[in-house]
C-alpha cells in the first residue's frame, strides 16, 4: 500500500500543482523557477508515494485529497 498524499513534501504538492495549473512539466517548470530534471525528480518521488504510476494519475490522486 502507497503512503497517500499526506507523506507529499511541499515541494512535491507544489510540483503537482504547477504541472496541473501550467498544462506541461516544462512550462510548470518555468513557473515554479525549477530546472526540469529537478521537477522530473519531485513527481517520480511524488507518484511513488501515492502508488501512481503516471504523472497525470498522481495529480488526480492529490487533487482528490
Amino acid at each position: 500500500m502507497s503512503p497517500g498524499p499526506e507523506h507529499l513534501t511541499p515541494r512535491e504538492r507544489q510540483c503537482l500543482r504547477a504541472v496541473w495549473e501550467a498544462g506541461s512539466q516544462p512550462r510548470a517548470a518555468e513557473a515554479i523557477g525549477l530546472n526540469r530534471e529537478t521537477l522530473r525528480t519531485h513527481l517520480q518521488s511524488a507518484r511513488a508515494k501515492l502508488g501512481a504510476r503516471t504523472t497525470l494519475e498522481a495529480i488526480r490522486l492529490f487533487l482528490a485529497t
